[in-house]
């Protein structure tokens, strides 16, 4: 019985060698591009779809937007898939829905930062309530749940990069030499 995740990888790499010669004939003969196979399309939607029920991506509010960036590498990755090199197209494009969740994973988390220290930022008066007669336990309630939702660490965004070692020549030499010689002198 055939489950519908599954994958054939010799099949899959059939069809994308047939479509990949189709696309260099077509760049050959200044014609247009073929269409991607239906099955090609089929099996970058099958993995990219259960690829999202991974453990580690399950729980994310946005799944459906990580398939989709998954679906569109995927298809700009068929293209660029050696098959004298690899023969395995299914793991191909299993990473490369991977790297594309993981992108916009990254990318989410820099907007839910940027939300949360524009919260931080406002008060609860500046929010369109309906009900203008609203009491100061309330407006302190909702403000007090306001900063513990939206409190986001945003360290991630400002990973400090190792600096690079500066290697230099006999004349990089001299002028430092000169620079300190300056900055002894306190000249100026």
């Amino acid at each position: 019985m055939e489950s519908n995740y599954y994958v054939d990888n010799d099949t899959l790499l059939n069809a994308i060698i047939g479509y990949q010669n189709a696309v260099k004939l077509a760049k050959e003969t200044n014609v247009e591009e073929p269409i991607m196979p239906d099955y090609i399309g089929e099996c970058i939607l099958k993995i990219a779809n259960k690829f999202a029920y991974r453990n580690n991506f399950i729980n994310y509010s946005y799944r459906d937007e990580m398939i989709a960036d998954g679906i569109e590498v995927c298809i700009t990755g068929v293209k660029k898939f050696d098959h004298t090199k690899w023969d395995n197209p299914f793991a191909y494009l299993t990473q490369c829905c991977f790297y594309a969740f993981i992108s916009r994973i990254k990318r989410e988390k820099k907007q839910q930062y940027i939300r949360s220290e524009i919260m931080k930022n406002y008060s609860v008066e500046t929010f369109d309530i309906q009900d203008q007669d609203l009491d100061e336990d309330f407006r302190n309630s909702m403000m007090e749940f306001i900063n513990s939702n939206m409190n986001v660490d945003g360290s991630f965004l400002f990973k400090k990069k190792k600096p690079k070692e500066i290697i230099l020549g006999p004349l990089e030499d001299m002028f430092m030499d000169v620079e300190e010689a300056f900055e002894e002198l306190e000249i100026e």
